[in-house]
């Protein structure tokens, strides 16, 4: 440890379990860098911005001002939530819609099977 700091070398040699518990010690350039490197984070899904009545920069039909934090983990936990209004998120029709959907829907597809979307 240099000068009160972990280094990037020595937080990178350390289990993952460890630097979760070290990366407070690293500088803020260091964090920034172990950020860049983990390979571990998923990719992160947010159905708000796939939804039908989204228009881009965090506001959508039913939230014209700002979409809630929670809303995307509301819709991710279940498909059939309300939104405000008479909204609910409504997919776009992307490569995982279908996935999404059957999940919704407990397998079926619902209406977007047959369209193959």
């Amino acid at each position: 440890m240099a000068g009160g700091h972990l280094s990037f070398d020595e937080f990178m040699s350390m289990p993952r379990e460890e630097q979760n518990v070290r990366y407070k010690d690293l500088s803020d350039h260091d964090k920034f860098r172990a950020r860049l490197a983990d390979v571990s984070v998923k990719e992160v899904f947010v159905p708000c911005n796939y939804c039908v009545h989204y228009h881009g920069f965090n506001k959508c039909d039913a939230y014209p001002d700002k979409i809630p934090r929670d809303a995307d983990d509301l819709v991710l936990k279940n498909p059939d939530h309300k939104c405000a209004g008479k909204y609910r998120f409504e997919h776009m029709g992307h490569k995982w819609s279908l996935e999404f959907e059957q999940n919704r829907t407990g397998g079926t597809g619902g209406d977007n099977a047959e369209k193959g979307l």
